[in-house]
């Protein structure tokens, strides 16, 4: 890809005036723009080369059902030739608005709105949702189990035979409620601006469990290690659990989607699972993440004595 054909996609696609293309960082081949233009800013999405057609159905299809239930969510945008996807040296390239904002820095108050914003999400009709989500323990729980087998450093033997035992008692969550899930509402992947967030990157997005989504909140976003409050600019020593940010976060969501008894009961294994997905390391190979495991005895610690309480339900 160059700039080249990324301005002639801009001309298709009539986004003005093409002033500058930032690339954004991405995994794998695929490529991701920031398009300035005398019309405003946009986002163009080229798939990795030599695309499965499928695979981008996918992502364009769940804009548009969001688009449906009006939900806070990028607006993908046609050619002139009324025209979704253009294909251009062996990609598929399509693009949608860029949402003015910001990633939000944790307070309360963010979290009530982030609360409500999953809610919402969840409550949008998933019958008739054609792509299911492999974010689930019965897809990924056993991968892990394959990655845990071969962690070579004789410290870390110990906990990860522990954690192979706790997930062999892992329950099967498919027959909770089910919806669509985001499967990583992380900081990054949600734009504030001065009234409302919008939920971005929704390539993983897919009908699963709700209270996965849940669970990776409280997992990922409810406890913080020193080097996530580097970057979100704030306070604490350590592995920290914020339980401040967990019970605002419960209680939005709580007065818009209403959690089941049974999904109440399995919320710590959701959230367990959110952070047993990512715990061995990702650099060193074939050994834990040692932040990642005490945020994990973090939430089997905190997140039951979270839902013992009673001002939630």
């Amino acid at each position: 890809m160059n700039n080249e054909i990324i301005s002639f996609a801009a001309q298709k696609f009539d986004l003005g005036k093409v002033k500058e293309i930032k690339a954004l960082e991405t995994k794998g081949d695929r490529k991701v723009y920031k398009v300035y233009t005398d019309k405003g800013m946009f986002i163009v999405k080229a798939s990795a080369s030599g695309y499965d057609e499928k695979i981008i159905a996918k992502d364009i299809y769940i804009l548009e059902y969001l688009k449906k239930y009006k939900f806070n969510a990028p607006r993908l945008l046609m050619t002139s030739q009324g025209e979704r996807v253009l294909n251009l040296a062996d990609r598929a390239i399509y693009v949608y608005e860029f949402i003015q904002g910001s990633f939000p820095k944790p307070t309360p108050e963010y979290f009530v709105s982030l609360g409500k914003l999953l809610a919402n999400l969840h409550n949008i009709p998933a019958d008739s949702y054609p792509y299911k989500s492999n974010f689930i323990p019965k897809k990924e729980l056993p991968k892990l189990i394959q990655n845990l087998k071969q962690i070579t450093r004789t410290d870390q033997k110990e906990d990860a035979e522990r954690l192979i035992e706790e997930i062999s008692s892992f329950p099967d969550l498919n027959n909770l409620p089910i919806s669509i899930i985001h499967t990583d509402p992380y900081f990054s992947n949600i734009i504030q601006n001065d009234t409302e967030l919008f939920l971005i990157d929704l390539d993983d997005a897919g009908v699963a469990p709700a209270i996965i989504d849940v669970g990776y909140v409280l997992a990922h976003c409810c406890t913080t290690e020193p080097g996530d409050r580097e970057k979100l600019k704030t306070d604490g020593e350590g592995i920290v659990w914020h339980q401040d940010w967990a019970e605002c976060f419960l209680k939005a969501y709580q007065k818009i989607r209403k959690l089941s008894e049974e999904e109440i009961k399995l919320l710590p294994f959701a959230a367990r699972f959110g952070m047993l997905v990512y715990i061995t390391d990702w650099e060193v190979k074939h050994s834990l993440s040692k932040t990642r495991l005490e945020r994990y005895k973090l939430l089997s610690k905190h997140v039951p004595a979270l839902l013992d309480s009673n001002i939630y339900w």
